[in-house]
């Protein structure tokens, strides 16, 4: 499961979906205003990643530990050059990634 922060397009979710990522927003899950620990928490507890474009919040929370799933950093120029393509690299990373615990990827 794929936890989109609130900054994700909500474009690259619907695309992501279609892909078959099993992806919710922080809103369909009752997180909207949630701090970046809150919605960090509560991926570690549904073994959930984390797609974001907060870079520094969710960097320091991995560096301090806080990180036990993962979490996906999307760039905004990767969004900015092609949707598809960083909708396909986030794909490729969760496969990639799927047996590992605590990591950060940044497309």
């Amino acid at each position: 499961m794929v936890i989109a922060d609130e900054n994700v397009p909500k474009s690259l979710v619907r695309l992501l979906r279609k892909l078959g990522v099993e992806v919710y927003t922080v809103a369909e899950l009752g997180l909207s205003g949630a701090s970046d620990y809150e919605i960090l928490k509560f991926a570690n507890e549904h073994s959930a990643v984390v797609l974001t474009m907060d870079v520094r919040d969710f960097v320091r929370l991995h560096r301090d530990g806080f990180n036990e799933t993962g979490v996906i950093i999307v760039r905004f120029k990767s969004v900015r050059r092609g949707l598809y393509q960083t909708a396909e690299r986030v794909r490729r990373a969760l496969e990639m990634f799927e047996r590992v615990k605590g990591w950060i990827y940044f497309v």
